[in-house]
């Protein structure tokens, strides 16, 4: 499928953090836009508002054409790996995990019971529908996990740009504008255990916690966003990104785009011409016609 074909993300309206409804407008305009609408879904606990706005047939229908498709994955990343509550490395340090919802099928068909208080849904129906909702949930290939953590632990081994620009974006919206820029040197030790080095403390006199605090939320945005591009890949759909966002994700492009650049190995190489004292190339044009 064409990435551009399909679309991911989710439409639960909440109040209060409890889905309460969904956003039925905005569904209707991917359904335009795009062939297929591939929903973010909170444990389905938006089915029930989704059959109650298109009707028991065209909900079936929906999903029976692949027009609407669900995904229910838990799975998210930890910055920050905890022993009994105690971090497991010292401060400006981090390591990587991962983790997902346990028992997950029970939990959903858990969900699902909600759809016993729709209007006219009798209860083998309702079975039915069980059914056809947890046959067609849409999973991510078996080694997503893996590759994501891969990913990010290779965006922090780099040191990509998108790090800074988080960190310096962050600070931006604590102190103001007016801020020193942000610099970070990466160590790695054993164990994929990362050491951020920065000029936090020095430039602004932060405390050992809160230098900390502000490399993780630059660690917690790579991390964000290495997970949303993921799952662009894992669902061939492709996701909203804020204008808020744009910023990190352009350093994501700028860390992957860069070492492509054959500007700079043009340069050093006319700084060799320059001092071995190598004959110039360009060929010289006779202005006689």
């Amino acid at each position: 499928m064409n990435i551009r074909q399909s679309v991911f993300g989710e439409i639960a309206n909440r109040t209060g953090g409890v889905v309460s409804g969904v956003d039925v407008e905005a569904l209707l305009r991917r359904f335009i836009l795009f062939d297929s609408v591939v929903i973010k879904s909170d444990t389905l606990r938006e089915v029930p508002f989704l059959i109650r706005a298109f009707g028991k047939s065209g909900f079936q229908q929906l999903l029976e054409t692949g027009v609407l498709r669900i995904s229910c994955e838990q799975i998210g990343v930890i910055t920050g790996m905890k022993r009994d509550g105690v971090p497991t490395v010292p401060p400006s340090h981090f390591t990587f995990g991962m983790f997902e919802i346990a028992n997950r099928d029970e939990r959903l068909r858990g969900s699902l019971r909600s759809l016993q208080g729709i209007p006219g849904l009798k209860n083998r129906e309702r079975e039915l529908m069980e059914e056809a909702i947890m046959s067609r949930l849409e999973r991510p290939p078996s080694d997503y996990k893996i590759q994501l953590q891969a990913q990010i632990e290779s965006d922090v081994r780099s040191n990509t740009p998108a790090l800074r620009v988080a960190i310096q974006k962050r600070l931006q919206q604590e102190f103001g504008e007016f801020v020193s820029a942000v610099e970070i040197r990466v160590e790695e030790a054993n164990g994929r255990i990362f050491h951020l080095i920065t000029n936090l403390p020095a430039a602004h006199g932060f405390s050992e916690q809160k230098t900390h605090e502000l490399l993780e939320s630059g660690i917690s945005a790579v991390a964000n966003l290495n997970q949303r591009i993921a799952e662009m890949n894992a669902y061939s759909s492709i996701t909203r990104f804020t204008e808020d966002e744009a910023p990190v994700l352009f350093g994501k492009f700028a860390g992957i785009i860069g070492p492509q650049n054959p500007e700079p190995i043009e340069q050093q190489f006319g700084r060799v011409v320059t001092v071995a004292d190598l004959p110039h190339f360009a060929p010289e044009y006779s202005s006689r016609r």
